[in-house]
């Protein structure tokens, strides 16, 4: 997938209890069509983006690791700014 996350980062981030977070695929029609070919898919961005800022919050020193970027990295760089170290 050029551009894309390959299977391998999904590969060591899942062995590492490292999560992913895709916030923007609610902003397609992907979501509709991904429900017909996966029962029981669940996206829940409210509880992805209370994650995000728990994990920056309770962070003992907060950084990112971007592949990528777009929706996601505002997401997270709002979650740090609402830090006060």
């Amino acid at each position: 997938m050029a551009g894309g996350v390959r299977w391998i980062e999904l590969t060591i981030a899942s062995k590492n209890d490292i999560p992913i977070y895709c916030p923007a695929i609610t902003l397609d029609d992907m979501v509709h069509f991904l429900s017909f070919s996966n029962p029981g898919l669940i996206i829940d961005i409210a509880a992805d983006i209370r994650s995000i800022n728990s994990h920056a919050v309770y962070a003992k020193t907060p950084g990112m690791v971007l592949l990528g970027g777009r929706v996601i990295k505002h997401h997270i760089c709002n979650a740090n700014l609402k830090v006060t170290r």
